[in-house]
């Protein structure tokens, strides 16, 4: 919910769900699937925490209708759990919540993803982008989008457990007074990866394995607006990061549990800055996260 505390929500209900997976069979490569949703939830915020960028989180009653449409087109490989080279997704999701289907709140929720890995000689050229938008005028605090600097977590470099921030490496480090908020965000991501060294650093009974390192240059751009306010999309206000970061699997049975990344990250005009006045501390304060290989 921030950097310092955490926001634990219970969603007590009824979920009437369905999922269509389909390939046209002209290629096992290409994968599509349509899933939709009836929701009948009770949102129960366990403690009392607070943001200054989110406020108080608030528990209500929630009727909600979600769809989601994904297309993937990846050949299966191993080498796909830790650094692909090939491959590209497509993923589009709404929520529709409305105050006459038994719901406290009135709002609905878009939100556009695309990812692609790109081979260049020895290296992998991956990218990402992701769009939300948030309609309407009653919503609980906590569904606020904008750009944060609040870490994600990601299990096996892929899943999600919750929700998923928008959030630039090195914006704002270790900072919580500085942020932009808005009914509609954007965000995008660059990284040049270099091959993974298929090596372990530790072993623990040939079973439990710290290693496969390896490293990559990052940016991540993004940006939010309030169209509400008559506020537009504008270049002049996209923040952009970047920085380096190594990385290490943790994996079981040769399969990752999480993937952790050391780096520096900062903004471009720091950067500029601190080159330009010949300064001795150009590297800002490293941050170890948990890194995202591919979104789905």
């Amino acid at each position: 919910y921030n950097n310092e505390n955490f926001l634990v929500e219970f969603f007590n209900g009824l979920s009437l769900w369905g999922s269509y997976p389909y390939n046209f069979g002209k290629t096992i490569s290409k994968n599509y699937s349509l899933d939709y949703s009836i929701q009948i939830l009770e949102r129960v915020v366990v403690d009392e925490v607070f943001s200054p960028v989110f406020g108080n989180p608030e528990s209500g009653q929630e009727g909600s209708f979600n769809f989601r449409y994904s297309f993937l087109n990846k050949r299966n490989h191993r080498r796909n759990l830790f650094l692909p080279n090939q491959g590209f997704g497509f993923e589009v999701k709404s929520k529709f919540v409305s105050d006459s289907f038994w719901s406290d709140f009135n709002y609905s929720k878009f939100e556009i993803d695309f990812f692609s890995n790109n081979k260049i000689g020895p290296f992998t050229l991956y990218g990402r982008t992701r769009y939300e938008s948030l309609i309407g005028n009653k919503y609980p605090s906590q569904e606020k989008l904008g750009i944060f600097d609040i870490p994600n977590y990601y299990i096996a470099g892929s899943i999600v457990p919750g929700r998923e921030y928008m959030s630039l490496r090195g914006y704002n480090l270790n900072k919580s007074d500085q942020y932009q908020i808005g009914n509609q965000a954007i965000m995008s991501t660059i990284e040049l990866r270099a091959p993974v060294i298929p090596v372990n650093i530790i072993e623990f009974l040939k079973i439990l394995k710290i290693g496969q390192p390896t490293i990559a240059l990052i940016s991540d751009f993004g940006t939010a607006w309030d169209s509400k306010l008559d506020e537009k999309f504008n270049t002049e206000s996209i923040l952009a990061t970047s920085g380096i970061e190594f990385r290490l699997a943790l994996t079981l049975s040769n399969m990752p549990l999480f993937i952790f990344s050391y780096g520096w990250a900062q903004q471009l005009d720091q950067w500029k800055s601190k080159i330009k006045s010949n300064n001795e501390n150009v590297l800002p304060n490293p941050y170890f996260q948990m890194t995202l290989i591919n979104p789905f």
